[in-house]
Formats: structure tokens, C-alpha cells, sequence
């Protein structure tokens, strides 16, 4: 006998659940329909060729390919695919995230579109991960991204829209880092390794969850001196601090100018109306993806151990792979399914279900009262009961077990909480 289950990694939403995930996706869209975005849907799918060696790193093995219809495993098929990767038998793949969809909208319609671009997305992306608390194998990703302007105002209204989400949910005990990967590159050359910048970044996306003595341990086998080791680690601990590592730069014939777009980054926030308590300036934050080439930021709820719930940063080479012009982007991503659970574990679900106010139409010998049904349906949840030949008490009993509110009974509506009984005209006059 079959055991019904769910695949590991994903979620059924039911009800409730689905006015829950309705809640989130209503706040968030809302402000940003309000900031000037619109709404871009894309396919589930998309052509591997376009997103491979995109996300680099692992991210690239947890990508779900689709295979082609009709493959054989033959011998020779598995031969070519040793030889030249899963390519042979998949040409396409399920959505890994929405930037890659957005920029191959973008480039197929290059000329139809007028510059900035700004869009909003909110539909499920596949990942093989392994699953555990926070992270799934399906789930809802909700992006915001800015394409053709390299103004920092930009940064800084996605910034400032992650603190108007955060806090109309009622998550206002967040903090949200920001760094650049520019300042990571201005590292790795004062550490000797940037040659290693992928490397490095990879390791470093990973320091919270290893912690800083394994980071450590993997950043000695990029053939770093002794020395460097140290001053890598005096970075970690003032990780903060822009004073510091600008001296250390300046020491070392290394321009600052990344750390000044930092400095106006904040000046600009300010100029916004973006209150800066929330945030904090952290040379440790990587953000994994290698699409990312300027500011990155992240934000986590204090307390609810989920990690980041959103993330985001500018990117600016997709054009090369397109043959086109180069654009610059820059895009935030709100992690739907752990601002859930960030939500139910704080108990921060304010909202009025759609289901309240719900009416039992009682069926007693067949006998169901129609007249009554439409006008119940202008201002009422109304459901019928379906099973005519069980008796009104059980009936009664279904509606109090599964929370209707009233029941119709003959002429009469009774109050399922006061137990009091009006005829049809006085209960739509009192209400």
C-alpha cells in the first residue's frame, strides 16, 4: 500500500494557510506597486544554456534539470554525458531563482523597454537542496529589481522597501548588513589571493554556518601567507568598522573608493528618510551567487534562528552572454517561506480570514431552503450541507465542529455562539 507523502522540501497550503501566504504577498506587493514597480511572470522553466555557470559555486549543482523526452540511457548517451555533462540529455531546467528569468525577459525585449525597468515577481523556484529548518526544495521566492541605472538611489530604495516590508508585517526586530563585493575583491588583492575571489567568497558565504576557525582553515589553502592570516583575521573582528579597514588600505596602496560608495551609500539612505538603527556595515557578508558585483545586503529577524529572510545586491554583466549591450541590475529577494515561519513563530499573523461569518445551509429530507441562498451570498460565506438523510442534530453538530458561525434552519438563522434563533427578516436587519 502507497504512503501518502509530500516530498521532502516541500509544503501543501491549505485555507488558513494559503490567507496566510495571501497576507504576505498582499503587504508586500502593495508597497511595491507603490514604489513603481509592475508585476513580470515567467515560465517555470527555462533553456540550461541560459543559466549555466551563472550562480556558480554549489548553487550550481542544485540546479533541477528536466530531461529531454524520449532519452535513452544508452551506452554511448552515458558516455556523453560523462564527457560533456548533463547538457546532452537536458536542454532545459526548472527555475533555480527569478533574476536569470528577469534578465532574459529583459534582453529578449530590450527594445520594447523603456529604462529604468522595474519589476516585482512573486512564483515558486525549485532548488535540490537538502532540506531542513528554513530551507526547501520548492518554495515562493518575491523579487524586486532594477535594471538599466547605476545610481545608488536605487540600493538604497530597495533598502528602504526592506524596512517598509519588514515592519508593516510587524518584523521590526531585524537587522539588515550590507557590504560589497568590490571591498571583497579590494580584500583578496591585499591578501594576495585575487585570483581566489570566487573561492574566497564561497567560503566566506558559508562562515556563519562553519564559523570563523573552518573559514579560516579553508582560506589557508589559497596559498596565503602567514601573515595575510592574520590580518584576515583582525578584518573578522573589526567587520564593522570602515575606519579600520580603510587605514589598512591606505597602508597597503589600496584606492578606497569601494569603502566611499559605502559612505555615500549611507548618506543616501539617510537623504530617503531611511532610519540607519537597523543597519549595519559587515565585511563578512559575501551573498553566494557570482552574479553579484557591487553592494550586497542581507536581513535577518532577531530571534527566529531561519537565517536571512531577504537578500539582495547589484549585478552588471549579464549583456556579455547576450551579445548585447551591458546593463546594470540591482534586485532584492524576499524569502517568502521563512518570513512565514518567522511570522507563525511570532505569532504576528494579523489578519481577518476570509472564511469568517460563514452560514450552514441545513438539509433535512432533501428539503433545502433556495430562496434565502443568494441574498445569504452578498454579505456571507454560504456552504450546504450535502448529506440529506442525516437528522438536524447531527447536522447542528457538524456546523459547531468545523466553526460556522450561523446555520439556516427552515426560516430561522440561530447564532452558532449565543445559541439565539431570529427569523430570516430580523437577522438581516441586524446585520
Amino acid at each position: 500500500m502507497l504512503l501518502p507523502r509530500n516530498v521532502t522540501g516541500t509544503s501543501d497550503y491549505f485555507g488558513v494557510e494559503v490567507e496566510k501566504l495571501k497576507y504576505i504577498f498582499d503587504i508586500l506587493s502593495s508597497i511595491f506597486v507603490r514604489h513603481g514597480f509592475k508585476e513580470l511572470r515567467t515560465p517555470a522553466f527555462e533553456y540550461f544554456d541560459l543559466v549555466k555557470k551563472s550562480y556558480g559555486g554549489e548553487c550550481d549543482k542544485l540546479i533541477y534539470h528536466v530531461l529531454d523526452t524520449n532519452t535513452n540511457f544508452t551506452d554511448e548517451v552515458l558516455s556523453k554525458i560523462k564527457e560533456s555533462g548533463i547538457d546532452v540529455i537536458s536542454k532545459k531546467c526548472l527555475r533555480y531563482d527569478l533574476t536569470l528569468p528577469l534578465i532574459r525577459y529583459v534582453y529578449k525585449n530590450i527594445n520594447k523597454i523603456n529604462f529604468p525597468f522595474k519589476r516585482f515577481q512573486i512564483q515558486p523556484v525549485w532548488r535540490a537542496d537538502r532540506p531542513q529548518k528554513g530551507r526547501f526544495r520548492e518554495f515562493f521566492q518575491c523579487d524586486i529589481d532594477i535594471v538599466g541605472s547605476d545610481s545608488l538611489l536605487c540600493e538604497a530604495e530597495l533598502i528602504q522597501i526592506i524596512t517598509e516590508g519588514l515592519n508593516k508585517l510587524g518584523l521590526i526586530n531585524y537587522k539588515i548588513r550590507i557590504n560589497s563585493r568590490k571591498i571583497l575583491n579590494d580584500i583578496c588583492k591585499l591578501l594576495g589571493i585575487e585570483s581566489d575571489f570566487r573561492d574566497f567568497c564561497v567560503l566566506l558565504d558559508k562562515i556563519d554556518k562553519i564559523g570563523v576557525d573552518s573559514f579560516i582553515e579553508g582560506v589557508s589553502k589559497l596559498n596565503i601567507s602567514e601573515d595575510k592570516i592574520d590580518i584576515l583575521k583582525k578584518i573578522l573582528e573589526y567587520k564593522d568598522n570602515i575606519g579600520f579597514l580603510e587605514e589598512l588600505f591606505l597602508k597597503n596602496d589600496i584606492d578606497n573608493k569601494n569603502l566611499i560608495e559605502l559612505y555615500n551609500l549611507k548618506k543616501t539612505l539617510v537623504s530617503i528618510a531611511v532610519d540607519l538603527k537597523r543597519i549595519e556595515i559587515d565585511f563578512s557578508l559575501a551573498r553566494g551567487l557570482d552574479y553579484y558585483t557591487g553592494i550586497v545586503y542581507e536581513a535577518e529577524v532577531v530571534g527566529v534562528k531561519i537565517g536571512s529572510i531577504v537578500g539582495g545586491g547589484r549585478y552588471n554583466y549579464f549583456g556579455e552572454r547576450f551579445g548585447s549591450e551591458k546593463l546594470n541590475g540591482v534586485g532584492v529577494s524576499f524569502g517568502i517561506q521563512r518570513i512565514f515561519t518567522a511570522l507563525e513563530e511570532l505569532c504576528l499573523f494579523k489578519f481577518n480570514s476570509g472564511l469568517k461569518n460563514r452560514i450552514l445551509i441545513t438539509n433535512v429530507d432533501g428539503k433545502i431552503n433556495a430562496k434565502y441562498i443568494n441574498i445569504l451570498r452578498d454579505k456571507y460565506v454560504v456552504e450546504l450541507y450535502y448529506n440529506q438523510n442525516d437528522n438536524l442534530r447531527t447536522q447542528l453538530k457538524f456546523a459547531n465542529k468545523n466553526n460556522f458561525d450561523y446555520v439556516l434552519i427552515g426560516d430561522s438563522i440561530r447564532n452558532m455562539e449565543t445559541g439565539e434563533q431570529l427569523n430570516f427578516a430580523d437577522f438581516m436587519n441586524a446585520s
